[in-house]
């Protein structure tokens, strides 16, 4: 177990670690011993909330960017099962020749097809999901006085899974539309000129509830996600002796 010394004065709190000194100033009067007993909420250096939106939209844009391929040809193999139960020839049959039949249409270019609308949909997805994690598990745990464990993390994952499925359903209706719109010899869309015109578009024939198609189905997906991926994180966590964030 990791050993921590910490000092106080009125308004000030100073918490001394392996990894270094922590100093805090606090705009009220803080009791050692309540520190002593909940260190989980003080030691680290916390993201404010500004850093956390900003890193949740960067980690999740340049993952998805540099995934976007495979997902492009995820999403065609997957309306491969529709073309045949509407009776039309197979176009693919594997994801080797979905990459080369893509390649020879369009290129390079053409593997990133709909990678934008791919790219802000995982910002907004990771922006709710890691964001509403953070802040709410703090919430939990200092208004609420929630230990923190296995029922705390539950909690917080399944808000975290709601916020990241409303926030990234509307943009993911907008990237399979794009993504799957026939295209030209140049790999341009025949429908839509970009997301921002999709979206347009979209809104205006069939309303703003239409961003929200599959929504519950996005959120049934996500949610097993999110409480999985959070209830790992937290344990490896522990086991590893890292400070909750």
């Amino acid at each position: 177990m990791r050993k921590f010394e910490i000092a106080s004065s009125r308004h000030e709190l100073m918490v001394q670690g392996p990894s270094g000194m922590l100093y805090l100033r606090l705009p009220m009067v803080i009791n050692t011993n309540t520190c002593v007993r909940k260190t989980h909420m003080v030691l680290g250096y916390l993201l404010t909330p500004r850093q956390a939106i900003v890193g949740g939209i960067l980690v999740g844009g340049i993952a998805q960017f540099l995934a976007s391929p495979a997902d492009l040809i995820k999403v065609q193999m997957q309306m491969e099962g529709k073309r045949r139960l509407e009776g039309h020839a197979p176009r693919i049959h594997s994801a080797g020749e979905a990459f080369i039949k893509i390649y020879n249409a369009g290129g390079l270019r053409g593997l990133w097809k709909g990678c934008m609308p791919n790219v802000y949909r995982s910002a907004f997805v990771n922006l709710g999901d890691l964001t509403t994690y953070d802040s709410v598990k703090r919430y939990f745990v200092n208004t609420w006085a929630l230990s923190d464990d296995y029922w705390t993390h539950a909690l917080s994952s399944a808000c975290s899974g709601l916020i990241g499925a409303t926030m990234g359903t509307p943009v993911d209706v907008v990237k399979t539309r794009v993504m799957n719109q026939p295209t030209d010899d140049r790999a341009r869309g025949l429908l839509y000129r970009n997301s921002l015109d999709c979206l347009l578009k979209t809104v205006h024939n069939e309303g703003f509830w239409a961003l929200y198609k599959g929504f519950i189905p996005c959120w049934l997906r996500m949610g097993p996600w999110s409480l999985t991926f959070w209830l790992t994180y937290e344990q490896i966590r522990n086991l590893s002796g890292t400070s909750a964030f």
